[in-house]
């Protein structure tokens, strides 16, 4: 588990020569700054998007002049031009420079222009381009942060230009450019760094936080800053740590025994350091040393492990992070096994008694014998003082295998399932020993001492290597009277569409695991798995039908209502696919899996979007919320939200300051798309309370409906419509009397949202159709 990190944030600190109206760094709120302009092509496409001011990257101090892509419907080329005031080129600065680089790492076909223009800031046509570059040119920020650009105007020398920077894309990338200044030219690149630390060859270099540096080149052309590489071979440190302007830097480098290639390349404008030396050192060997066990400090949960002798499957799994520690109860003589979280072999695991005393150290997994009996303490960590440095898990007791095995194990039955996303199937193994399940009380119940599981894995392989976590304990089936007893256990709910292998595992008195496979020629014919005759079972789980809203184009509309409770419908995600419509900016986790709904915007001008349970209860949907106004394929984000409701890691929405009577258009997506399910979504407002409503003697019954749905009012009912809870409008009545009644007979059986209209209110209730 390689971990090399940065502990600062490289940023570089050149300061340009001012000359004129130059340089701009977009370090003011105003924007485009003074002077300069901005505006799309002549073909009238990407109106969507514009160069603006962002905080998001720069190269000096907070900002930089941003702008982001778009996707053109139907296809175009869109222009976004930025344009400086007019500038007077000199003979002391004839070069222009500017520090540029884009947000992505794929090819998206962009194409970033410099133009020049003598007579006009605007007039698109008098522009000719000066520079063309393509993706390939440009840095990626989050690994490479800007890189610099200088041009020649020596050309332009005593005239007076405008220069713009222009991106032309479709559903492309985005352009970062921040520091533009005219300077005098820089005629070579730098000369090579020297004089590392750590020094070339080190080794025992400390594992964790390590401190580079190196000394300047002491001639030729000033470097602007230094870009660090590194690798796992000489041959190939090709892999960016970023660039700074200082001469040292930190990383931490979380593994040991590692042999690590560097190499710093000064650059100026005039390009990179050429044939720079490659570095090297080796971290400390690990040992899994924890010198400094936390004195009982922050402990997060206590288990008791059951001894072999008590037939108990000990999978026991614990979660802690940083400064935390699990406790667990052993007895003297047990043998245990710790592991950290991701199952990774370069961890480092200690057990400590409460004092701190040291009782073991080594490298994930760890396997241990107790010598105490009581509480011991477990860390998983990266340095000598038990930090843990993510999650971490005791795994399970290692129990010394009895020789007793049973006779005869199998998959029984199915040889093969097929079953719809979010179903399951029953899965059935049989278990003979002699003198045991063919003798009272195992002939007609359960006998004693054995155990079996079921278990479905991805590949079609050895049911002995599968994960242990994926273990399901059977049930003992009653109803089957023979020689064999007979269990079952229910799989595949929470599997995605796709095709899996079961199996069945069995255990005698504790002894060794035994495994069951099924001949797939001879239903009810199963034995010991051998992975030739008898096999796993086939599972095919077909996935769920994508959602009547599975994209933009067709949204469930969901009727605005003054709480969340009365505004509350049913959606699910499930079989839901990645829509056409770009990604969220504002909020992350989006891996497709999305679904879509309309809301119009009330007379207030403010909505709240929530999502919650479902009628039917939690599902587990982990939801992001994300609110477009626009049309589809043209969408423009307003806000989104992650895990803001009140409870589990739904959404909660607010908007202010809308357009009455717009429609908003809601993206819903599960963050990760790790999960699907039902879930439930609701958008309300408090100015659409209709208090005297029910104050004015409405009344309403039966509820639950059969047929006949009776409404009352002091107040003449003028209408009623009826929506089921995906918002649909299922029915429609007009009415002139106080006296009404709906006839929902037809109407299949659920719940109901019934929108009531009288004289100059509604109110909006749930019936249950029976």
């Amino acid at each position: 588990m390689r971990k090399i990190t940065l502990l600062v944030t490289f940023l570089l600190t050149f300061v340009a020569q001012g000359y004129a109206q130059l340089p701009e760094s977009f370090e003011g709120e105003t924007f485009p700054p003074a002077g300069w302009a901005s505006f799309i092509g002549t073909n009238g496409a990407g109106t969507a998007q514009n160069w603006v001011r962002s905080v998001a990257a720069s190269n000096t101090g907070a900002a930089c002049a941003f702008v982001r892509w778009e996707n053109i419907v139907p296809d175009a080329i869109a222009e976004d031009w930025l344009v400086t005031p007019q500038i007077t080129v000199t003979a002391e600065a004839p070069a222009l420079q500017f520090f540029q680089a884009q947000q992505f790492t794929d090819p998206y076909g962009n194409v970033y222009e410099v133009r020049i223009s003598t007579t006009s800031q605007t007039n698109q046509a008098s522009f000719n381009t000066f520079l063309s570059q393509t993706e390939a040119d440009l840095p990626v920020y989050a690994t490479d942060g800007f890189g610099v650009k200088q041009l020649d105007l020596s050309d332009y020398i005593g005239q007076s230009i405008y220069v713009a920077f222009v991106m032309l894309q479709d559903d492309g990338d985005n352009w970062f450019i921040d520091d533009v200044s005219m300077t005098a030219p820089v005629a070579s690149v730098p000369l090579c760094a020297s004089n590392p630390t750590p020094v070339d060859g080190a080794i025992d270099v400390s594992y964790g936080l390590v401190t580079f540096s190196w000394d300047a080149p002491t001639s030729g052309e000033a470097p602007l800053g230094y870009k660090l590489f590194y690798g796992e071979t000489p041959d190939d440190v090709t892999i960016s740590l970023g660039s700074t302007t200082e001469t040292s830097i930190d990383l931490n480098v979380e593994e040991y025994g590692f042999t690590f290639y560097w190499k710093v390349v000064p650059f100026n404008a005039a390009g990179d350091a050429v044939d720079c030396a490659v570095w090297t050192f080796t971290t400390e060997a690990a040992n899994g040393e924890c010198t400094n066990a936390p004195n009982g400090q922050y402990p997060f949960a206590t288990y008791d492990i059951v001894d072999c002798d008590g037939n108990t499957e000990n999978v026991i799994t614990t979660i802690g992070y940083a400064g935390e520690y699990s406790a667990v109860n052993v007895s003297a003589g047990q043998e245990l096994q710790f592991l950290s979280y991701t199952d990774e072999n370069d961890d480092n695991i200690t057990i400590a008694l409460e004092d701190g005393t040291i009782l073991a150290n080594g490298i994930s997994p760890l396997t241990w014998t107790s010598t105490v009996t009581g509480e011991v303490l477990f860390y998983s960590h990266v340095d000598t003082n038990c930090t843990a440095e993510s999650e971490f898990r005791v795994r399970s007791i290692i129990c010394t295998p009895t020789a007793a095995l049973p006779d005869y194990a199998s998959l029984w039955w199915p040889p093969n399932a097929t079953i719809n996303e979010g179903e399951s199937v029953e899965v059935y193994g049989q278990v003979y020993e002699a003198g045991l399940t063919d003798v009272e009380p195992g002939l007609s119940g359960q006998a004693a001492g054995i155990e079996m599981w079921v278990a479905v894995n991805p590949e079609n392989t050895d049911p002995s290597t599968w994960d242990p976590f994926n273990w399901i304990l059977a049930d003992f089936n009653a109803g089957q009277v023979s020689n064999n007893d007979e269990y079952f256990a229910s799989i595949g709910a929470d599997l995605e569409g796709g095709t899996y292998y079961y199996a069945t595992r069995f255990r005698l008195d504790g002894g060794a695991y035994v495994y069951g496979g099924i001949n797939q020629a001879e239903p009810n014919s199963g034995y010991f798995w051998d992975g030739v005759t008898y096999v796993n079972g086939i599972l095919t789980v077909i996935p769920a039908p994508a959602p009547a809203n599975d994209d933009c184009q067709s949204p469930v509309a969901i009727t605005p209502a003054a709480t969340y409770a009365a505004g509350l419908i049913d959606a699910t995600n499930a079989g839901a696919t990645t829509s056409n419509d770009a990604g969220p900016t504002g909020c992350f986790g989006y891996q497709g899996g999305d679904v879509w709904f309309s809301v119009v915007v009330p007379a207030s001008g403010s909505i709240t979007i929530e999502t919650g349970d479902s009628t039917g209860g939690a599902s587990g949907v982990d939801t992001v919320i994300v609110a477009y106004t626009g049309e589809c394929g043209a969408l423009v984000e307003v806000d989104c939200d992650d895990d803001d409701a009140a409870t589990g890691a739904y959404s909660l929405l607010p908007l202010t300051g809308l357009v009455p009577g717009s429609t908003l258009i809601i993206r819903v997506y599960e963050y990760g798309n790790n999960n699907e399910g039902a879930f439930g979504i609701s958008a309300y407002d408090a100015s659409l309370s209709n208090g005297d409503f029910g104050r004015n003697g409405f009344t309403f019954h039966p509820n639950p409906v059969k047929d006949v749905f009776n409404l009352s009012h002091t107040q003449e009912i003028t209408g009623a419509v009826v929506y089921n809870l995906l918002g649909q409008q299922v029915m429609t009545k007009s009415f002139n009397a106080t006296q009404a009644q709906l006839d929902m007979s037809t109407l299949a059986k659920g719940a109901y949202l019934v929108k009531v209209a009288a004289g100059n209110t509604t109110e909006t209730i749930k019936v249950i159709k029976e």
